[in-house]
């Protein structure tokens, strides 16, 4: 059948947005989750740390280029609306998945030392991959490793939330995240989703399709 022409399109429509969601669910993939850190408490105060935390744009990934970023809910926008009664403090530490600089790091080891729990949000934006993006080294770019091996100095338990196009090289990474859930780029509803996952409201069931080393 062919596409009325005439017939106005529905863009981020409440059923699409929701399908969006549990899409996104489906996919995502627990590498690790020792000593039942996870799911997390509704009553634990939580810090928020990573450039991919809040990356609008980023989350949506590479061939989005009708993607609109101001309707895309990241994992800060999700704890203002959907999990808006939880504590957190929120302390990005890169400014982007390839910063090199440190200086924020500080402030980072802070915020997890002020909550119960870190959460620290880690991939690569949506420029790094796609079509003629090859890279020869797919460990964690910029300082990122650096970031999660400062916040997890500070003795709090970690959860390592990988938000990327491609498999990446974290094996060296794992030592330093007592969890780890890889969602590769989770789209416009990624946030909430991912949220749905830390706090039991949802079960991770995705697979993966390669080896990560």
């Amino acid at each position: 059948p062919y596409t009325d022409t005439n017939k106005p399109s529905t863009h981020y429509a409440p059923e699409h947005l929701e399908a969006a969601k549990q899409m996104a669910i489906q996919s995502a993939i627990l590498l690790k989750n020792e000593n039942n850190v996870l799911p997390l408490s509704k009553t634990a105060k939580i810090a928020i740390i990573g450039p991919m935390a809040d990356a609008p744009h980023d989350q949506m990934g590479t061939w989005s280029f009708d993607g609109q970023k101001d309707k895309t809910v990241t994992p800060i926008k999700a704890l203002n609306s959907d999990y808006k009664n939880i504590k957190y403090v929120y302390e990005p530490g890169l400014r982007f998945s390839r910063d090199k600089d440190t200086g924020s790091f500080e402030k980072a080891k802070q915020a997890a030392a002020s909550a119960d729990i870190a959460i620290v949000f880690l991939g690569e934006e949506a420029v790094l991959s796609g079509e003629a993006h090859s890279l020869s080294n797919i460990n964690l770019v910029g300082a990122q490793s650096e970031l999660l091996k400062a916040v997890k100095s500070t003795g709090k338990p970690v959860i390592l939330v990988v938000m990327a196009g491609r498999p990446l090289t974290i094996e060296q990474d794992l030592p330093y995240a007592d969890a780890v859930l890889y969602n590769f780029h989770p789209g416009t509803m990624g946030g909430p989703a991912i949220l749905d996952l830390l706090f039991g409201d949802a079960n991770p069931s995705g697979k993966l399709p390669v080896t990560l080393a």
